[in-house]
């Protein structure tokens, strides 16, 4: 699907699940990578972006299970960052052993469709 559709992003990996400091980086603007080479990301600016093609961005993570953005953007950047816990029997996907990240994708411009078909075939 497209965007335009209701389409969604689902990724997830089959590593260690997310630690409880990592969770409160994904709600805050900090990052907790601290010089590990051995990891990607800096100053968690990168996942604050999933707020350019998702209102309700889902985490399904060992013991977590939440999304963001619920509360409504015109609340502002604190009711964005509010986690709202998901049973996994409510999850709008099913989740894959490891960490899940899902992704409804809200109405998107013509140039990030693009960004996403490109990183689609990239990837597929």
């Amino acid at each position: 699907n497209t965007a335009k559709e209701g389409g969604f992003i689902h990724a997830w990996d089959n590593g260690l699940p997310l630690s409880n400091e990592q969770v409160e980086a994904l709600v805050t603007f900090r990052s907790t990578k601290r010089g590990d080479k051995g990891t990607i990301g800096e100053k968690g600016i990168g996942w604050h972006s999933v707020f350019r093609v998702s209102m309700e961005p889902h985490v399904h993570s060992g013991g977590f299970s939440f999304k963001l953005g619920g509360l409504g953007s015109q609340n502002g950047l604190e009711s964005m960052l509010t986690p709202q816990w998901v049973e996994e029997s409510d999850l709008p996907f099913a989740p894959h052993p490891g960490t899940n990240f899902f992704l409804p994708l809200r109405e998107l411009d013509d140039a990030t469709l693009k960004d996403l078909n490109a990183l689609h075939q990239r990837f597929s």
